[in-house]
């Protein structure tokens, strides 16, 4: 028997989200915030302090020389030239298919976002804060483009606005009834967006082991009320 979920609603919803925020371990909730805190300290060279006046002011700068070669060999790894994705095909018919995921994959990752900039933020992350994180998603867009026309009969123009994506602007008529005006093309610009998360705003459930076994993980970040508006 095929078993039946219950549909939330919205305040079940919300409360089932604060819920699970609360119980989260964060970076800056959790016993690793000390240890982050001490090793970018190392990292930006304000450690290991003179132990006493008088003591030799240098300050070792391992830390951040074992970063930087640990994360340009990685950066190589992940993002030196393209195709770091690659779709095999599991029979003949699914060779063009294939080849077509695996071009896809590289556009969307070097040439519609920037994956160079994210895999070296978010590998420096990791080297420094033990969790770097990046998230994919899907960002509904659009752009209007204004156009101007001239001298068009009033079918033309109705020909030109009954298309679904363009919305007449303003227009004035002349004495001979050519309509001039501008009209706006309304182009959807939605696209999958790949950005690094901040270790300090990345949410994850307590007890989870790794990504794959959390029921819950969550991007948390202020925001004006101009920007939720």
């Amino acid at each position: 028997m095929a078993h039946e979920y219950k549909k939330l609603d919205d305040d079940e919803i919300v409360k089932l989200v604060d819920d699970n925020v609360r119980t989260s371990t964060g970076y800056t909730a959790s016993d690793l915030s000390k240890e982050r805190e001490k090793v970018l300290d190392y990292y930006n060279g304000n450690l290991p302090k003179p132990a006493h006046d008088g003591n030799s002011k240098y300050v070792s700068q391992d830390v951040y020389n074992a970063v930087q070669s640990m994360q340009a060999a990685l950066l190589e790894t992940f993002a030196a030239g393209n195709r770091i994705v690659k779709f095999a095909p599991q029979g003949q018919d699914d060779v063009e298919l294939a080849a077509i995921s695996t071009a896809y994959a590289d556009f969307q990752i070097f040439r519609a976002n920037d994956g160079y900039a994210v895999f070296s933020s978010v590998i420096s992350d990791a080297l420094l804060a033990r969790v770097g994180i990046a998230k994919v998603f899907w960002q509904m867009s659009e752009e209007v483009d204004q156009q101007e026309f001239e001298n068009l009969t009033q079918d033309e123009l109705d020909m030109i606005l009954a298309e679904e994506n363009v919305e007449l602007i303003d227009s004035e008529t002349d004495d001979v009834g050519l309509v001039s005006g501008s009209i706006g093309i309304t182009r959807d610009t939605s696209q999958v967006i790949i950005e690094p998360v901040a270790p300090e705003e990345f949410l994850i459930e307590q007890q989870a082991k790794s990504m794959m076994d959390a029921k819950f993980c969550a991007h948390q970040t202020r925001k004006t009320l101009s920007e939720l508006r």
